[in-house]
């Protein structure tokens, strides 16, 4: 029966008003990148209230991302960006408008319903009745021309607005610099020189950004860009999580000394991904920055994170 109603509102809103084409969307495919570099920076020295630990550390990590896009067809109808006032307005005007067709046409609703139970699966006595019926419609009455009228603001589709860039795969590469050294005057560490047992702990290495030990994954965010107003919006992705090798040297009793795997990631710390941001030309190309305060990993202390990102349609 539902199809039914959808055959009949169709076939109806033929009767009433001409058939619009509307142009077609942009082809989808367009190329894309985004890349975003983030670096880690932090340095300086603590000590205890007690005066039994001291602290000194470094961080210098760099993680570079190239996320590789391709468009989908340009819409109408936003995915990321908030609806506009004037879209807000359009929309209303539109389901009220589908409203008060749908009321004009009840009547012959009614009667393409009675024809849908004569005819049951008759697919020709369907549209041979209905064409009947439509010859029978006044064509200059109140009711079908104000359902002429709602029917053309009700279909009117949006202008392509917003077009969306989809991630493919995204590559990276990493550099970790990290160091740390601390005095500690433990009583177990008594009979050390100065009364204190000494730990230092080294990260240095580079190299690609893989998961799952396979370069260029799929991955990446997903970018909006709205043609008209002249922004785009998007969350800035981050680094997968990479492993490396840590020093480790202590003369404390019962201490780690010696090398062993580590992992550094972002994706703990709370961060506010999401960018709005204005530019013009269609952005076809934009860029920007954000800073955050973050905690480093090897000492837990403050550190300053830097994105730079840059959005480019080729």
């Amino acid at each position: 029966m539902n199809c039914k109603r959808s055959f009949f509102r169709r076939a109806l809103a033929l009767c009433i008003t001409p058939l619009a084409c509307t142009a077609g969307p942009s082809v989808p495919g367009s190329a894309a990148s985004l890349t975003a570099e983030y670096e880690i920076n932090g340095a300086g020295t603590w000590n205890s209230r007690d005066g039994v630990l001291a602290r000194e550390w470094r961080v210098a990590d760099r993680y570079a991302l190239t996320v590789r896009m391709q468009a989908r067809a340009a819409s109408g109808f936003a995915a990321l960006h908030g609806m506009a006032a004037g879209q807000q307005a359009a929309e209303g005007q539109r389901n009220a408008a589908a409203m008060r067709a749908a009321q004009n046409m009840a009547p012959m609703m009614d009667d393409a319903m009675k024809i849908a139970e004569r005819c049951g699966e008759d697919e020709a006595c369907l549209m041979r009745e209905t064409m009947k019926m439509a010859e029978g419609i006044d064509m200059n009455s109140a009711a079908v021309r104000g359902a002429r009228a709602d029917v053309a603001v009700a279909s009117r589709a949006p202008a392509d607005r917003y077009q969306v860039f989809e991630p493919l795969t995204v590559s990276g590469r990493f550099e970790i610099d990290e160091f740390l050294k601390e005095a500690d005057r433990d009583p177990i560490c008594a009979g050390r020189p100065a009364a204190s047992c000494h730990r230092q702990v080294t990260l240095r290495q580079s190299g690609e950004i893989t998961l799952e030990g396979k370069a260029n994954p799929p991955g990446g965010s997903v970018v909006e860009v709205d043609l008209e107003g002249g922004s785009l919006r998007f969350a800035l992705p981050l680094p997968y999580p990479v492993a490396v090798q840590e020093s480790v040297t202590s003369d404390k009793p019962g201490s780690f000394s010696g090398e062993r795997e580590a992992h550094r990631f972002l994706t703990d710390q709370r961060l506010d991904l999401d960018i709005t941001h204005a530019c013009g030309d269609g952005c076809r190309s934009a860029r920007g920055s954000r800073s955050y305060e973050i905690v480093d990993q090897i000492s837990g202390q403050p550190a300053r994170l830097t994105v730079n990102w840059r959005f480019q349609r080729e």
